[in-house]
């Protein structure tokens, strides 16, 4: 049998999952944002202001490749 956190991470593999992140200006939800998407875990998306998203991504030496959606500038 496999370990838990195993299973849980093949069953979100195969559900395909789309997360959002609401604090995607906090260099450490941009960083498991991007290891989500990296290890294919999940599809992944930050909300919050484009350009703090973007300036806290590169404070932390962090690449930015998951989208940022902006409530301010894309209300739908």
């Amino acid at each position: 049998m496999r370990n838990p956190l195993e299973r849980l991470r093949l069953r979100a593999r195969e559900v395909g999952a789309t997360i959002l992140l609401a604090e995607g200006e906090d260099p450490r939800v941009i960083a498991a944002a991007e290891h989500a998407v990296e290890i294919d875990l999940c599809r992944a998306a930050l909300v919050g202001s484009r350009e703090r998203v973007e300036q806290a991504a590169a404070a932390a030496g962090v690449p930015l490749t998951v989208p940022v959606l902006d409530p301010v500038r894309e209300p739908d």
